[in-house]
């Protein structure tokens, strides 16, 4: 089974798919729908053969990575090139392939895991050949996001169960790294700097977030009145964003600003927010849940303005990653099953 440590990413987005049993093999583009306006545009895809498609992240060229799942719930990897054409793929050995991150030359990464359920880093060249990686001594190793230059930011565990983040770069150079005071150490974003971001935990159990610089210089940072910080994007200027928990339990999202400023909002009848991805415009999109437990995308403009969207007749609409242009992927259900989409604008 995955093991779920970067929560707002793997947890949340996981956790509210329902199961998919049937598949809808045509592609095709619908103009408005739901809470978006009559401008939107949505792009339907799936993977051939797929109950359930799960886009993740989406680069400049319009090329989508994520996963799919087969007749038996096993996850694959899949890039969907900007024409539609949609290549699978696992590394060597793999039972199991999330992809999770794509650069904007095209350049994957993601973990898989073995017969005998440890997981390994990989990343995947625009020409399709597969890299599998390990940070030394890694019993579970996560990569998640991949900047511009090829640099990846994750975590994994040592032979004692504890977390650690870690940066890989380019030329396979890795190198490890811990917040002081940690327990556990994990990474998530990286920008084209090299500048991650993530959280960790304390010796008291409690959740903060964090973002280090390529020189190793870390600030933490936790939203006020948080009893929990996760640190999940992180843009080229340094605009971090992210979920955290209240007192109550409930989840929020937030951005901090360069000067260190941090505002928290949820898109209107949100009861869960989860942000997942920020673009150099310092537009966030992301998906919530309502109270009666329907999810919808979200986009929040620069200006603060959170737009509510879901696919047309789609039960549930969980936004992903977005582009520099705004473009978004993201994942729908439907009495069909599970499928992919793109929305413009």
């Amino acid at each position: 089974m995955k093991t779920e440590h970067f929560e707002p990413v793997r947890l949340a987005a996981q956790g509210i798919r329902r199961p998919a049993s049937l598949l809808c093999a045509t592609f095709c583009v619908l103009l408005m729908g739901g809470l978006a306006s009559a401008k939107t545009t949505y792009v339907s895809f799936d993977v051939k053969g797929s109950p359930d498609t799960e886009p993740r992240q989406i680069n400049a060229p319009g090329e989508v990575t994520g996963y799919w799942l087969d007749a038996s719930n096993a996850a694959h990897g899949f890039v969907r090139s900007a024409d539609g054409t949609i290549a699978k793929f696992d590394p060597p050995g793999s039972t199991t392939t999330y992809s999770w991150g794509i650069s904007d030359k095209g350049v994957v990464d993601g973990d898989w895991y073995d017969t005998n359920g440890m997981s390994h880093g990989f990343v995947r060249s625009a020409d399709g050949k597969i890299t599998s990686f390990d940070p030394a001594g890694s019993t579970d190793t996560e990569p998640l996001y991949i900047n511009v230059k090829g640099e990846i930011a994750g975590s994994f565990a040592d032979g004692s169960g504890i977390y650690h983040g870690f940066t890989r770069k380019a030329d396979g150079t890795i190198g490890t790294f811990d917040v002081a005071g940690a327990v556990d150490t994990f990474g998530g974003g990286i920008n084209k700097s090299g500048t991650v971001s993530g959280y960790y935990d304390d010796n008291q159990g409690l959740i903060h977030a964090f973002f280090r610089a390529s020189d190793g210089n870390v600030t933490t940072f936790d939203v006020p009145g948080a009893v929990s910080t996760f640190a999940s994007h992180i843009n080229d200027a340094g605009v971090v964003a992210g979920s955290f928990y209240d007192d109550q339990q409930v989840v929020h999202g937030f951005v901090r600003a360069v000067d260190g400023t941090i505002v928290t909002f949820d898109p209107p009848g949100s009861v869960e927010t989860r942000v997942a991805g920020v673009n150099n415009k310092n537009v966030i999109s992301g998906f919530f849940i309502d109270s009666a437990g329907s999810v919808h995308g979200f986009i929040r403009s620069a200006a603060g303005k959170s737009t509510a969207y879901d696919y047309p007749k789609a039960t549930d609409t969980t936004g992903g990653g977005l582009n520099a242009s705004g473009a978004v992927t993201g994942s729908y259900l439907n009495k069909s099953g599970g499928h992919g989409f793109i929305r413009t604008k």
